[in-house]
């Protein structure tokens, strides 16, 4: 098991889940979802143990892209290592885009994903934003992003 193996496993499971996002199509999106599922932020903390739990984030965040006109929601591997062959613990960095002009500043992000029954989904997720109180908007990137330390989460 090879860290650009892991990096390149990383990055299809991003891109078919950004695309998911932009295209509000929750059914595939959450197919590469697994339950309990812990997400945090740079401000919160909370655990979903339904993906109809997390569907009024995932629209909220899909409409807010889409809302905003964005062309482009990139999602780019920095690091990935497989911890065993079902898993891969990575960083990436989120850009967020509009006909080549960034409407927030990049802020990176940390997942867990696992291989169950052939498909890749994710366990945990760290990003470096805040979320605001207001529905469908763009996330607040924070000034200096701090990710935790996914393993001290096991």
């Amino acid at each position: 098991m090879r860290d650009e193996d892991a990096k390149a496993l990383l990055q299809e499971f991003l891109d078919q889940g950004a695309a998911a996002i932009l295209a509000s199509d929750a059914d595939e999106f959450f197919k590469r979802v697994s339950f309990p599922h812990i997400l945090i932020t740079e401000d919160s903390e909370a655990v979903y143990h339904s993906a109809t739990e997390l569907r009024p984030q995932f629209f909220s965040v899909s409409r807010a892209l889409r809302g905003n006109g964005v062309t482009d929601y990139l999602r780019i591997v920095a690091s990935a290592v497989f911890e065993d062959e079902n898993t891969i613990l990575g960083d990436w960095v989120t850009h967020v885009i509009r006909h080549s002009h960034r409407l927030i500043p990049p802020y990176p992000a940390r997942a867990r994903i696992h291989c169950k029954d052939g498909l890749w989904k994710v366990s945990h997720a760290v990003y470096g934003i805040k979320f605001p109180p207001i529905a469908d908007c763009f996330p607040v990137v924070a000034d200096r992003p701090h990710l935790r330390d996914l393993n001290l989460m096991d």
